[in-house]
């Protein structure tokens, strides 16, 4: 009988998790107004302020990438959908991989960042991202770059003929 309930609690713990399903439309690129070279340096002095460790950075491709990372959950609930237990308790994400794609030229660029989380309590379950972590990282890479390039370059005015 022991046995029984065990092999039932652990089902409702563990096995009966079950995400929330969304169909969340996929995001936009975040247009920055400064080079490619400000923006990748920018993604790279985010990453470092925040102390996340870099796992690659390829510049000429436009990517930096991290490997696993531990989140706060409490941070993480607001960042992720990992669904609940058998027992409607939420599951929270507690690590989280990122991914930097930038594109450009010497004039302006674009920044996508991509994150996958997973709550390891429950054998490394996918969650669902909500893009909030994502939005704020782009929105502190834009500022970043853009205020290293500095104002935009105001056209010359005419001195006549």
């Amino acid at each position: 009988m022991l046995r029984w309930r065990l092999l039932v609690g652990g089902a409702i713990l563990g096995g009966a998790c079950m995400p929330m399903q969304t169909n969340t439309p996929p995001r936009e690129k975040t247009t920055v107004n400064a080079s490619f070279g400000h923006t990748y340096d920018a993604a790279i002095s985010v990453f470092q302020r925040r102390k996340i460790p870099l796992d690659t950075t390829d510049r000429g491709r436009g990517i930096v990438t991290t490997g696993v990372v531990t989140v706060p959950g409490v941070e993480a609930a607001s960042w992720a959908d990992c669904g609940v237990n058998g027992l409607g308790q939420t599951i929270h994400a507690d690590a989280g991989v990122y991914r930097v794609e930038i594109t450009g030229d010497s004039i302006s660029s674009t920044v996508r960042v991509y994150a996958s989380w997973t709550s390891t309590l429950f054998g490394g379950r996918s969650c669902e991202t909500g893009d909030v972590w994502e939005r704020i990282a782009e929105g502190e890479i834009r500022r970043q770059a853009e205020i290293s390039a500095g104002p935009p370059a105001r056209p010359k005015a005419s001195t006549g003929p």
